[in-house]
């Protein structure tokens, strides 16, 4: 079943055109890779799936709905979450701290309510604590909840990251470069957290340089440069594609 597409989808910047014209589909439960040289648009693509920018073309359905040219707070109430390239949590909080702060998007009882503290609230207050506390086993985060996120190691700071937006609750979740900055045994860690979040029947995509990485849990990768789709398919097509090495290399004179 597709959950996600993009059709025709184009951004411009005055006279620049930073993505021309990209169609494609995700599947429910699929993990999809997006790749592409330095400045192929791949960021920029993920800024109007979330609502950062809004398309200047194109359409981008979810769940069957065109979502493009909404705001990120409504984009992610319809359970579409991304995380961003440079760290994103409160690092003057707790780690258990920052997951309920995540987690208040998807919880529900106004504000009235919460300064009286009924009990629906405080309820509610229990289930957000739970549902940290599942996350953090997820990630691999139960023995910091109580460390300041400021204190983590680098990787443990972008399982943090993600365990705040799964907190959310993602039908898919889209992660702009996971393993940046990781080394061997980080990026271990993080690919096997990848695979957990798929079987929580969470959708991913994700912006990634390393190769080892997408080419090991991507069902299926999309390759673009200079903001066009230039191939599509398996790891191993897009492997052995001649035009992704073209991409990536140049021309087999220039490379030579």
């Amino acid at each position: 079943m597709t959950l996600f597409s993009v059709s025709g989808l184009t951004m411009r910047f005055g006279g620049v055109t930073a993505v021309d014209n990209l169609s494609l589909s995700v599947e429910k439960g699929e993990i999809r890779g997006l790749i592409g040289p330095n400045g192929a648009g791949k960021t920029t693509i993920f800024n109007m799936i979330s609502g950062v920018y809004k398309p200047t073309h194109g359409q981008i359905h979810f769940g069957g709905e065109d979502i493009a040219g909404l705001p990120p707070y409504r984009i992610a109430r319809k359970g579409l979450i991304r995380t961003f390239q440079a760290i994103s949590v409160f690092k003057r909080l707790t780690v258990m701290d920052n997951v309920r702060i995540g987690s208040h998007l998807s919880a529900h009882g106004g504000f009235g309510a919460t300064l009286l503290g009924r009990g629906e609230v405080r309820q509610t207050e229990k289930a957000i604590d739970r549902r940290a506390e599942e996350i953090l086993e997820l990630v691999g985060l139960t023995g910091h909840m109580n460390d300041e996120a400021s204190t983590l190691a680098h990787g443990h700071q972008r399982a943090l990251g993600i365990a705040v937006a799964l907190a959310a609750k993602p039908k898919m979740l889209m992660l702009d470069e996971p393993c940046a900055g990781m080394n061997i045994g980080e990026r271990v860690a993080m690919m096997a957290l990848i695979k957990k979040i798929r079987d929580q029947d969470v959708t991913l995509m994700l912006v990634e340089h390393d190769m080892k990485v997408i080419m090991a849990i991507c069902d299926s990768i999309t390759v673009v440069s200079f903001g066009k789709l230039i191939a599509e398919g398996t790891p191993d097509e897009v492997r052995e594609n001649p035009v992704v090495h073209e991409a990536y290399l140049g021309r087999k004179t220039d490379a030579a």
